[in-house]
């Protein structure tokens, strides 16, 4: 009996140590599985020495942590998988000797019932042969009834034993032992002679002796079945407890993964929609940053169909400046020549008169009276006074001219002055423009960097989610496979 309740004892303490050990390693598999999922790292932010260096690092680097993540996502799968494989070996293992143990326990109870029952069918066969001999005696007491004497050994003896059901190896062996006894003393009583009332008596005092031994053996045996009844509720309590605290615990398992479930979930959906919004704005961005540029793209181009056109009509004004310089001096010369000319004329008209006026003075102061020649001299004083007339209108009118011509020239000039002050302003608001396009352009190939950034910046980003989301489904996908074991296990 005591081997028996160790043997149990240790099967009770095997089965809780190995409860809590599957417990404790599926909770490390989890924190490390969640610890494992948890990790991340930063991105580096490039320094700006010069537009095309920042891109060209800023895509090494990109292509660079691509490359180095994939390669660390590839050997962290493999270790994972390799634990897993290890842990599930370990599990099979256990599982295997405990099931050899198992066997090896049914094996060893087999044994020791096999080991009882031959025992309990040797009882069984002596306590038919002591009743068959006891009615054989009874026969032969009731035949000697007749003659008067009772003969006290042929009285039945009555061994009572326990049930073979559930008896201890020491009570069967107990009782086996009287019972031999008893045999014993019935066969020495039968061979000493059936007439002797000292015998008798003797055997009659070892009967109530083996009987008081009996009945101290019945009690030993209901004591120690009452034990045995007492440790088998022990037990099933025991085991009921045991079975409570796994339903518990397994209860607090199943809450604890859809807790950590509908956490997952939850943030899964918040990497999802933080994702969308990231996406979201970075689009709205990219609009509003194309239109920027388009509208810059049109200003610019504006400014540059404003800058030709200012720029024609530079050309056409310094055109019409030339032609209208070569105008007026063309006409300058003509108005010298022409008044060079008349003053030749009328230089040389006034010296035939001043010739003719001496002649008419020197023929009056000769001669008093008139002749046809003083007549017709007369005449030529007359025509040449009107010629001189003419002469004198036409030089007013050449004067006026000339006047004119200055009016013109000084009309000119200003015009000119007024036009070289025009395109100092044009070249003033050339260069103006020049310098706005000048900022534009700058502006413009700072915001294209800035694009560029964000467009980096916003490829990281979304390649971070993205790794989440991925961490974050192998970890679901872990924690299925896991709750998945548990039951086979």
């Amino acid at each position: 009996m005591a081997s028996y309740f160790e043997s149990f004892g240790k099967l009770l303490d095997q089965a809780d140590s190995f409860a809590s050990e599957s417990a404790k390693r599926v909770r490390v598999n989890a924190i490390s599985k969640s610890a494992d999922g948890v990790q991340k790292e930063g991105v580096s932010e490039v320094p700006k020495e010069s537009k095309e260096q920042a891109k060209e690092e800023n895509e090494e680097d990109t292509n660079k942590t691509r490359d180095e993540k994939e390669k660390e996502d590839a050997e962290n799968e493999k270790q994972k998988h390799e634990n897993e494989q290890e842990e599930e070996e370990q599990e099979k293992e256990q599982y295997q000797q405990q099931q050899q143990q198992q066997q090896q326990q049914r094996k060893s109870k087999e044994k020791k019932e096999e080991l009882a029952e031959p025992i309990e069918s040797e009882n069984n066969d002596e306590q038919r042969e002591i009743r068959l001999s006891t009615g054989e005696k009874e026969r032969k007491s009731v035949s000697k009834m007749g003659e008067g004497v009772v003969d006290m050994t042929n009285m039945p003896i009555r061994v009572t034993t326990p049930p073979s059901t559930s008896t201890p190896t020491s009570a069967s062996a107990a009782a086996s032992a009287a019972a031999a006894a008893a045999a014993a003393v019935v066969a020495s009583a039968m061979t000493t002679g059936s007439g002797q009332v000292s015998q008798e008596s003797i055997i009659s005092n070892e009967i109530s002796k083996l009987r008081q031994e009996n009945v101290g053996l019945n009690q030993l045996w209901n004591e120690e079945r009452a034990k045995v009844r007492k440790a088998q509720d022990l037990l099933r309590q025991q085991k009921e407890r045991h079975n409570q605290a796994i339903t518990e615990k397994e209860s607090e398992w199943e809450r604890q993964m859809n807790e950590q479930k509908k956490r997952y979930k939850d943030e899964v959906h918040n990497l999802e929609t933080e994702l969308n919004n990231a996406l979201k704005n970075k689009n709205s961005n990219m609009r509003d940053l194309n239109e920027q540029v388009k509208q810059l793209q049109q200003q610019q181009q504006t400014y540059i169909d404003t800058i030709d056109h200012l720029r024609q009509q530079l050309e056409h004004l310094e055109q019409d400046k030339t032609l209208t310089l070569k105008t007026h001096l063309q006409a300058i010369e003509e108005h010298k020549q022409v008044m060079q000319q008349l003053k030749q004329e009328f230089s040389k008209e006034r010296e035939v008169w001043t010739q003719e006026r001496t002649l008419l003075a020197q023929a009056q102061a000769q001669a008093h009276q008139i002749t046809p020649r003083e007549t017709s001299l007369e005449q030529q004083n007359i025509e040449t006074s009107n010629a001189f007339a003419i002469s004198a209108q036409k030089l007013q009118q050449r004067e006026l001219e000339l006047s004119r011509l200055k009016s013109q020239l000084q009309w000119i000039q200003t015009d000119q002055d007024e036009l070289q002050k025009e395109l100092q302003q044009t070249k003033q608001w050339n260069t103006s423009l020049q310098s706005q396009v000048e900022l534009l352009q700058q502006q413009l190939q700072e915001k294209t960097l800035a694009l560029n950034d964000n467009k980096v910046s916003y490829e990281t980003n979304i390649y971070q989610l993205q790794q989440n989301i991925q961490q974050l489904n192998t970890q679901i996908q872990l924690l299925k496979h896991s709750q998945s074991n548990q039951p086979n296990q």
